[in-house]
């Protein structure tokens, strides 16, 4: 994708999902344990602009 954010294929956008989504979130210590899919991966690494299927 042109122009895609530096967010998501610098690794800045899957820490971001790691840190609410599968750790445990303060204060409380809750943890969501909710990994990345296959596909959130895919699209972590190559970002575009089509809807999915």
């Amino acid at each position: 994708m042109l122009g895609a954010p530096k967010a998501m294929t610098s690794g800045e956008a899957e820490a971001i999902y790691k840190k609410w989504f599968t750790q445990p979130i303060p204060p409380k210590g809750l943890n969501l344990n909710f990994p990345p899919s296959d596909a959130m991966l895919k699209l972590f690494k190559a970002p575009n602009d089509k809807a999915f299927d």
